[in-house]
């Protein structure tokens, strides 16, 4: 393996962490409520299926129309986390296919850990991979994507 595909699981691993984090974090600021690890099984397999998925064909698409930039990439990725918690209510909440969650769902009481989740994961993803491409901001991400790593076993290690 290249360096850079190194880089690439590094980057998998820390958007994944990341969103972790900030939907514990949402969860204790907003609900003072915690979670079962159950949480970990379920989103690492929805966020390595569909959710990778979903980032890799935003960037061919817009390496396809010429557009791939640091911030379409980005808006691309956040647009794909609005569909991923859609998806989440839909496979964790049990709504089924009779009964899909309103469009506000992301900004209620319930959605809004999920929203914050799969957006930080896409912020961090879409950072990781245009590090690759600039790499002078990747010291500043590898400290930032260490940080959440130590707070993520942090909040393992507590529970």
């Amino acid at each position: 393996m290249q360096k850079s595909d190194w880089f690439y699981l590094w980057v998998i691993i820390s958007g994944y962490l990341t969103g972790y984090v900030m939907y514990m974090m949402t969860l204790f600021l907003l609900y003072r409520e915690a979670i079962a690890g159950s949480f970990i099984g379920w989103t690492a397999v929805m966020y390595l299926t569909s959710v990778l998925l979903l980032y890799l064909l935003s960037i061919l698409i817009l390496r396809l129309v010429g557009l791939y930039r640091f911030w379409s990439q980005t808006i691309l990725f956040v647009i794909a986390s609005f569909l991923t918690v859609y998806m989440t209510a839909w496979l964790f909440l049990g709504t089924g296919l009779s009964t899909l969650p309103p469009i506000s769902f992301p900004f209620t009481a319930e959605g809004l850990p999920f929203l914050v989740f799969w957006i930080s994961t896409a912020l961090t993803c879409s950072w990781g991979v245009w590090v690759v491409r600039n790499p002078s901001t990747k010291p500043l991400f590898l400290l930032l994507s260490r940080v959440t790593f130590i707070l993520f076993i942090i909040w393992i290690g507590v529970r």
